[in-house]
C-alpha cells in the first residue's frame, strides 16, 4: 500500500476515541492482557494497544494502527492460554497486514469510481 502507516495510527486513534465513550473497559484485565500481549511481541511495525471490554459478546476486533479490543464474553469462554495467543496473533495480523485500512481504501476507490 502506498498510504503511510501513520495514517493507520491516526485512523485507529480516531476510531477508538469515538467508541471508547460507549465501552466499559475492564481496567485490571486490560493491564493483564497488555502485559501478556507485550510478552508475545506480535508486531514489528506497530505498538499494539490491548483493551478488554465488559460485554457478553464472543468477539474481538482490531483497528488500524494497533488498537485490539477483546470482549469479556470471549475471554471467559477460552480454555487455555494457547487459545488467547492464537486470538491475539490473529488480530495482530489484521493490524500488521493493514486489512482495515485496505478495506477503507477499496471502499473509497469504489465510491470515487461510481461518482
Amino acid at each position: 500500500m502506498v498510504l503511510p502507516r501513520t495514517l493507520d495510527r491516526e485512523l485507529g486513534e480516531a476510531a477508538y476515541s469515538s467508541m471508547a465513550m460507549t465501552l466499559e473497559e475492564d481496567t485490571a484485565r486490560t493491564i493483564a492482557l497488555q502485559q501478556f500481549g507485550d510478552a508475545l511481541d506480535l508486531s514489528d511495525e506497530d505498538s499494539l494497544i490491548f483493551h478488554v471490554v465488559k460485554d457478553d459478546q464472543v468477539n474481538a476486533f482490531a483497528l488500524p494502527g494497533g488498537h485490539i479490543v477483546v470482549f469479556t464474553g470471549l475471554l471467559d469462554r477460552m480454555g487455555s492460554p494457547e487459545e488467547l495467543v492464537a486470538l491475539l496473533a490473529h488480530e495482530a495480523t489484521h493490524v500488521e497486514e493493514r486489512h482495515s485500512t485496505r478495506m477503507m481504501a477499496r471502499g473509497l476507490a469504489g465510491y470515487l469510481f461510481l461518482s
